[in-house]
């Protein structure tokens, strides 16, 4: 099976090969590469790809194994020849076997790092086993390959969404795993005791850390499996979300009349302490999963809504220097600057291109709540409703307002193969696989190389989809 990595990334993986000893392969695709892992009881043995940064001549130049000249010469050395291209180095006496070894080892890290950090692309796991030479099987504990990663794994939203409203309970862990993480991340762990009756939103404030700290050592001690998030204890065993005060505060937030620190119940000169013990009362409180089951999704959605705001808010006034510039009015953030036609669509342009960052982010609430006061103020954009209809795409309550904007991309740019991906998409999704394939094939007769949707298309026929030009006759 398929598995989207914007909707369940490759640490999440990792983290079920670990845990559970398994054998098999992974392949993971993009547009631009293909990578293969293996694995055997758990430990990553091998891996291959397309990348050319990651391909073993670019480690061994980059490791100062072999020179420029050599690095330059290496396709002539390779010519008419089947042996892989560490077999030829090693005949021709420019490398040793250890040394080989050496940087095998090294590459398949740099391959399994770099998919952990991965925000785009789709993997499937098989439990086929993988035929590697015993002589070649590495080994490689995959909490060391975790523990390499997570410096560069700056996308948590994907955990924090998750597991903000969980307790963290902390699960043995052997020694020699946890002597492989960094100091924050040990440190936390040995903490993790008297901490377990908080919520994973208010550690920062417990601990006196900052937020991304404390959500990058969540993330590293749940991927090696030295947690667990448990629901927090309810009293009344019910719905406790404050659905009066979340409605009068999204009211107020989407009638233009309140800023960031309305938001937060907060004068403008609130201290930074304040500001961290307001976002996490609000976030206690009115937090989504508050919400348990209830049957309403417009609720729901309106407490979507005004969690992302809270979150806005907090990582405006939280971070020094766009503190200083909202106070300031350097920036028309929240329509400070006048209202004209031109600041109007600047300001849109402004949230297209910080919604696109937060897409990409996996931030989907925010970058849906950006979009949707962006098209508030520049309507006639297909890329606007076409970004704001990828983001609702991406959350289940809001999948009609998805197909809403997504029609609107379409009416406004009819020759935005995107948008007629993008519908294609969404009613794939839903299993209209019929509708789905009508409109992949409009976007190919746009554009004859849309990949998303010449893949999307051989996904449902089962085959190769034959190229169009653009009134639909074969090329």
């Amino acid at each position: 099976m398929r598995n989207r990595i914007i909707e369940k990334p490759v640490a999440e993986l990792y983290r079920r090969i670990h845990m559970e000893n398994l054998d098999g392969q992974v392949q993971i695709q993009d547009a631009q590469f293909t990578k293969a892992l293996y694995f055997r009881n758990g430990r990553l043995d091998f891996a291959r790809t397309t990348v050319i940064q990651e391909r073993l001549g670019e480690i061994l130049y980059k490791l100062g194994k072999i020179n420029q000249t050599q690095f330059w010469d290496l396709h002539k050395m390779m010519e008419g020849r089947k042996d892989r291209l560490g077999q030829v180095l090693i005949q021709a006496r420019i490398l040793d076997n250890q040394t080989l070894a050496l940087a095998l080892a090294h590459q398949v890290m740099v391959i399994a790092t770099n998919a952990l950090t991965l925000t785009s692309g789709a993997w499937e796991y098989s439990p086929d086993p993988a035929d590697i030479p015993e002589d070649s099987r590495l080994a490689i504990p995959i909490p060391r390959v975790i523990a390499a990663a997570m410096p560069r794994l700056t996308n948590l939203a994907y955990f924090r969404n998750r597991f903000f409203e969980k307790n963290p309970r902390r699960l043995p862990l052997d020694q020699s795993i946890l002597a492989g993480v960094d100091s924050n991340t040990r440190q936390l762990y040995e903490r993790l005791a008297d901490l377990s009756a908080f919520t994973c939103g208010e550690l920062d404030s417990k601990i006196n850390w900052a937020t991304d700290t404390v959500w990058s050592c969540l993330t590293h001690l749940y991927l090696i499996n030295g947690l667990e998030f448990t629901d927090p204890v309810r009293e009344d065993g019910g719905i406790d979300l404050n659905v009066e005060s979340m409605l009068n505060l999204f009211n107020r937030i989407n009638s233009g009349s309140t800023d960031h620190y309305a938001i937060l119940g907060l004068k403008d000169t609130a201290t930074n302490e304040e500001i961290k013990n307001a976002y996490f009362r609000l976030a206690k409180q009115l937090h989504p999963d508050r919400l348990g089951t209830a049957p309403d999704p417009e609720i729901r959605e309106k407490a979507n809504f005004v969690f992302a705001a809270i979150n806005k808010a907090f990582d405006t006034l939280n971070d020094p220097q766009r503190k200083r510039a909202y106070d300031s009015g350097e920036t028309d953030e929240d329509g400070a600057a006048d209202r004209t036609p031109g600041n109007l669509k600047e300001r849109a342009r402004l949230l297209y291109l910080k919604a696109r960052t937060l897409y990409s982010q996996q931030r989907f609430w925010e970058a849906a709540t950006l979009m949707d006061e962006a098209v508030g103020l520049d309507n006639d954009k297909s890329a606007y409703y076409l970004l704001l209809g990828m983001a609702q795409f991406h959350i289940p309550s809001l999948r009609r307002s998805a197909e809403r904007n997504l029609t609107r991309a379409v009416e406004l740019d009819p020759w935005n193969a995107d948008a007629f991906s993008g519908l294609g998409i969404l009613f794939q999704e839903e299993q209209l696989n019929n509708r789905a394939e009508g409109f992949y094939r409009k976007a190919l007769s746009i554009n004859p190389d849309h990949k998303i949707a010449r893949r999307r298309l051989e996904q449902i026929s089962g085959g190769a989809a034959k190229k169009h030009s653009f009134f639909g006759k074969k090329k």
